[in-house]
């Protein structure tokens, strides 16, 4: 059986933790819960990027059922995985969600040159995924709050 779920990784200045829910048959019941990204206040006169942490933890109950899993991630509003852009009003401002904290391998669906966080056949049940975001540095933009929200999928 296929069954799709999906919730929202939110990335913006707070963001509250999101919680999704899906009956995939009366058996098993699973559950998404992001921790979201905040990257703080970001400054164009840095010359570092700004960067931080998210987690996705998928929990399906019960444990014991054996069936192939995938997460992706969205592109957000941007609909471009290699370029992500929060936005304030009209204004861009790039960044992107990689599997790895070197900012190598950009988190998606597996196309496009991205990774899937996680695809697997394994026993269903707790299964957590930490995000590495990073905003690129010196990029001019206006003051505000810049938010995006990137769809959690999760398939099996």
């Amino acid at each position: 059986m296929r069954t799709l779920i999906a919730a929202p990784l939110c990335v913006a200045l707070a963001v509250a933790p999101r919680l999704a829910l899906a009956q995939t048959t009366p058996e098993v019941s699973c559950a998404i819960r992001t921790t979201g990204l905040n990257f703080g206040v970001y400054s164009a006169l840095e010359p570092a990027p700004a960067t931080t942490v998210g987690r996705i933890d998928v929990v399906c109950i019960p444990p014991a059922v054996t069936a192939t899993m995938k997460v992706s991630l969205s592109t957000g509003r941007s609909g471009q995985l290699q370029d992500r852009t929060m936005t304030f009003r009209d204004a861009p401002l790039h960044y992107n969600l990689y599997a790895d904290p070197a900012h190598q391998r950009i988190l998606g669906d597996g196309s496009s040159g991205s990774v899937a966080p996680f695809q697997s056949t394994r026993l269903i049940g707790r299964s957590s995924f930490r995000v590495y975001g990073i905003i690129w540095p010196r990029q001019a933009v206006p003051a505000g709050e810049y938010s995006d929200a990137v769809r959690i999928e999760v398939e099996f």
